[in-house]
């Protein structure tokens, strides 16, 4: 019965590793308009990323 148990509190912990894991490598950065001063991207790249409605 102990024996059981200690591989089921093994899986458990695997789990959990992995899931930390998984969680890690999805995080994403945020992203903020305001990183740039709009008057430092030239001209036409800002019409570029109007063009594709990257920025408002």
């Amino acid at each position: 019965m102990n024996k059981f148990r200690e591989e089921q509190q093994r899986l458990l912990k695997e789990l959990v590793y992995n899931s930390r894991l998984e969680t890690q490598s999805e995080k994403v950065l945020p992203f903020y308009e305001d990183t740039i001063d709009m008057h430092q991207i030239p001209e036409k790249l800002r019409m570029t990323l109007k063009s594709q409605k990257r920025i408002i």
